[in-house]
């Protein structure tokens, strides 16, 4: 019944990108999930990437079909009541796709040349921030933290929202010029 998605709707997301677990049950199921939120109503953006379908293996063609039709995006802009705009674009983390093992025939492009790519296109659009939505993670030790290698990485992302650790952060973290936020996971916090 695709319920996550009907939660992110009411719940008013702005953006949702794409996580290791929405792959538990193969890129197949996922675009069909995908499919029943979009007939009942789910409209919040899904911004993904670097999601790469298999040209050949027709076990994600109903993922790859939400790509071709604009249903899930790489990046969008959104422009705020003050006239702020904010590029947005998502991203599934190495360690991530590591432990999605199901998500097979579908691929995923290196992380950081994808985000590298994707806040050139943006800056170019002119906005005046750069939101990286990534289920990458973090961890204590900042030499290992994949959102904050990733920040590091790529100069110009101003905010990267994260995921996939389940990271409770009640402080924002500062990588270069990055600000980095998790919310843990759950809707707990």
């Amino acid at each position: 019944d695709a319920v996550e998605l009907q939660m992110a709707q009411a719940m008013g997301y702005d953006a949702m990108t794409i996580g290791n677990h929405e792959y538990d049950w193969g890129p197949g199921m996922l675009g069909d999930i995908i499919a029943t939120g979009n007939s009942k109503g789910v409209t919040v953006p899904l911004v993904a990437a670097n999601i790469v379908p298999s040209a050949t293996d027709p076990a994600d063609d109903s993922l790859a079909a939400h790509l071709d039709s604009g249903r899930i995006v790489p990046s969008l802009v959104l422009t705020l009541d003050n006239g702020l705009e904010i590029g947005i674009f998502g991203l599934l983390g190495d360690e991530a796709a590591s432990v999605a093992p199901a998500s097979a025939p579908t691929s995923f492009d290196d992380p950081t040349q994808v985000a590298t790519d994707m806040v050139a296109e943006l800056e170019a659009q002119g906005v005046d921030l750069v939101l990286g939505l990534t289920h990458a993670g973090v961890t204590e030790d900042p030499a290992s933290s994949p959102d904050e290698l990733m920040a590091e990485a790529v100069p110009g992302i101003d905010v990267i929202v994260g995921g996939h650790s389940h990271t409770p952060m009640g402080e924002v973290r500062v990588a270069g010029d990055t600000v980095i936020v998790q919310a843990g996971a759950y809707t707990t916090w």
